[in-house]
């Protein structure tokens, strides 16, 4: 689809599309209206066959780059982690000082901090690490009884699934 002939809708499609709230995309469209009209409007636009068209149409372009550019990432990561452990050589080109001579060589490079920086990088990009921190001061646990640290991990918990919500307030 085209740019949108309404000026104001195209910017509205655009303004959502990277990532605006409703309210925000319409005010950045040139619209004036307090929180609660914007909020309104913008959910009749929202609703609107070409606005909705032509965000879908943006979205995935901005989604098609961001992927695009996530790949390149990638693959230069685990080619750098492959000449860090020497397992691929690199090409190197030097001009001869003496000569002017352009020398090209593969040599084999071997950067096990290198190495281990791009597999830390690619691991936290497959998940494959969990960052832990300690909460509370050094020893507090220690000072306290099971039962006190079994309440304590219970209202953790609670706090990460959302349970138990209702009896807190």
């Amino acid at each position: 689809m085209p740019v949108l002939k309404n000026q104001k809708w195209e910017l509205f499609a655009q303004a959502i599309a990277s990532n605006f709230s409703g309210r925000e995309a319409y005010k950045r469209a040139g619209y004036g209206a307090n929180d609660a009209a914007c909020d309104a409007n913008a959910s009749k636009l929202l609703k609107n066959a070409k606005v909705r068209s032509r965000i879908d149409q943006l979205s995935t372009k901005a989604a098609k780059k961001v992927e695009l550019d996530k790949a390149w990432v990638l693959s230069r990561l685990m080619r750098n982690a492959r000449l860090c452990l020497g397992e691929e050589k690199a090409t190197v080109t030097k001009i001869d000082k003496e000569t002017g001579d352009e020398i090209t060589r593969d040599v084999e490079l071997y950067d096990p901090a290198g190495a281990n920086r791009a597999l830390e990088l690619l691991g936290k990009e497959l998940a494959m690490f969990i960052e832990r921190k300690e909460v509370g001061g050094v020893g507090d646990f220690a000072k306290m009884t099971d039962e006190q640290i079994d309440r304590e991990l219970a209202e953790m918990m609670n706090e990460v699934t959302g349970e138990g919500s209702e009896a807190r307030h």
